[in-house]
């Protein structure tokens, strides 16, 4: 009879820890049941595709050895990249999710994907430097010289990758920490910030970052001596002379001060949603212009803008804790755009034709590296084309109100101009004084507005300057030097749009066009714009702001 228990219970017990066994194992396969999760785009990467790329390395790296069949192997070579590209676009996806809503869930499967990623990559890079000493090499890097091979190899490599990681985990940190220690402890951060990319730079083949960034992060065409002579162009013609208040930022705040910040200005509520609060109004409330200005500036720029509306990729968030802010990304798996708009101030009308003028430059380019002075052109000159076409249907908003959008438009313009323009020359200091100490950055920011911008602080609270500066520095290193060129140009586009908007938008449309891309300064001047790095072009924008003013 014992022995009858016996079994019974062991039946038992075996059954109850098989039933808990493939729970546990489904739980495990089906996380996101008990990690909460939410998605924005609907596309699911298929995971039998690991096994796929296993076999496709195990092909490839025998057809390298073997040496005879060299259509299988690059055939084999892209659909792996393909897998590469598919996996990288989930990660976009999945960051996408996370800005909505940072869920455990939106997390997990963020660093899931970019860990496949990382393992995809670093394979790739051993395999580049197996192929550079194989019969294969002609034909596989056939056009491509002996530098950008060596960049291939080693920003593949398991070094490159690890230099990578150190800078995304200060990064983290630093963003991690709250406002008042963000600021109390920059220095150490900075430090440990400048110092870990410019060894990452080292590892992949440049001096320093500020060389590497600019070629490669960002595909610009003009030389740190440019910026230089940038920097010394906007602080002579933007802010000229500090007592006499002089300069394009005067004569745009005066006009701001006088007609956007009045009382009398505040207190008349015949002023339309537009004027009064185009600044944080939802730009659903204003469908009908956007459109009306799209169809101003042709079919194709039409067309493009009614495809989105209908079938394109917009998220909006204002869920708690969502990323509080606005990008444009492309998909290359799914070959579309997708637009983020977080929070209430990223949903507004400007915003939302900035962004789309990014989306619009992505149907063109594709996943095709376009100079970020050109992309950020794209959409700060989209910005300012609305605004001249508002000016030019004036007959839809009073005097007043116009006024009103055109002095806040343009004094918040040309003040990030200037505040831009110094966070590239805070870098150029930065990345190119070699290994840095707490001390030499501690008062970096200061010491470079004495040498690029003496005087700076009589005119713009200190405190905010270093605070908006140290807020970006480590958020996106060498990125925010575009904004202020970008701004400028921008602004170039809208003098002629003050003269002819037909002439203006064909400019447009011409920079936008991805088969006329020839970098950044070629491609503005080709379009019958101006090199915003020479004087003249300075000396022509102090004369259309004096005439604003």
């Amino acid at each position: 009879m014992k022995k009858k228990k016996s079994i019974l219970y062991f039946v038992i017990f075996s059954f109850i820890f098989v039933i808990f066994f493939f729970l546990a194992i489904f739980l495990l396969a089906n996380r996101h049941w008990f990690y909460p999760y939410e998605t924005v785009i609907e596309y699911k990467y298929d995971s039998a595709k690991d096994d796929r790329i296993d076999d496709l390395k195990d092909e490839c790296e025998k057809l390298l050895v073997a040496q005879n069949d060299y259509d299988k192997f690059i055939s084999d070579f892209n659909e792996l990249k393909t897998i590469y590209t598919e996996i990288g676009t989930n990660y976009k996806i999945e960051y996408l999710n996370v800005c909505n809503n940072p869920l455990k869930g939106n997390i997990r499967l963020m660093n899931i994907y970019y860990e496949k990623k990382v393992e995809l990559s670093k394979w790739f890079g051993s395999l580049y430097s197996k192929i550079n000493e194989s019969a294969y090499k002609n034909q596989f890097f056939n056009g491509v010289d002996e530098k950008e091979i060596n960049y291939l190899i080693k920003s593949h490599s398991e070094e490159a990758s690890k230099k990578y990681e150190v800078i995304s985990n200060i990064s983290e940190e630093f963003q991690n920490l709250d406002d008042d220690k963000q600021i109390s402890q920059f220095a150490t951060y900075y430090t440990k910030f400048i110092n870990a990319n410019n060894e990452y730079a080292k590892v992949v083949g440049y001096d320093n970052y500020y060389n590497y960034a600019n070629e490669k992060e960002y595909s610009r065409d003009y030389f740190a001596e440019d910026i230089l002579e940038y920097c010394n162009y906007v602080y002579t013609y933007f802010i000229k002379d500090f007592k006499m208040h002089d300069g394009i930022y005067y004569n745009t705040y005066d006009y701001y001060r006088k007609n956007h910040k009045s009382d009398n200005l505040f207190n008349n509520f015949s002023m339309s949603d537009l004027a009064l609060n185009f600044e944080t109004n939802h730009h659903s409330k204003y469908d009908d212009l956007i459109s009306l200005y799209a169809e101003s500036l042709g079919s194709d720029y039409y067309n493009e803008y009614v495809n989105f509306k209908n079938d394109g990729i917009l998220i909006e968030s204002n869920k708690e804790g969502c990323y509080e802010g606005g990008f444009t990304t492309y998909l290359p798996y799914l070959e579309k755009p997708a637009m983020f708009l977080g929070g209430s101030t990223y949903q507004t009308l400007f915003v939302y034709v900035h962004e789309f003028g990014h989306y619009y430059n992505f149907t063109k380019s594709k996943a095709n590296d376009v100079s970020l002075d050109l992309c950020e052109t794209h959409s700060q000159a989209n910005e300012l084309l609305f605004l001249s076409y508002i000016l030019r249907e004036s007959s839809k908003f009073t005097n007043t109100e116009i006024r009103h959008i055109l002095a806040s438009k343009l004094e918040n313009f040309t003040r990030m101009a200037i505040y831009t323009a110094l966070i590239g020359a805070v870098e150029y200091e930065a990345y190119n004084q070699g290994t840095v100490t707490e001390d030499t950055i501690s008062n970096i920011i200061s010491d470079t507005v004495d040498k690029y911008f003496p005087g700076l602080y009589s005119i713009f609270v200190r405190e905010n300057i270093e605070a908006y500066i140290k807020g970006v520095l480590i958020e996106h290193p060498m990125y925010y030097i575009s904004y202020s060129t970008s701004i400028c140009s921008s602004l170039d586009l809208f003098e002629v749009s003050l003269h002819s908007y037909s002439d203006a938008k064909e400019k447009y449309l011409y920079i936008q066009n991805y088969d006329n891309y020839k970098g950044y300064v070629n491609t503005l001047t080709n379009a019958g714009l101006k090199n915003p790095f020479t004087e003249e072009f300075f000396i022509e924008l102090s004369d259309l702001f004096n005439r604003l003013g």
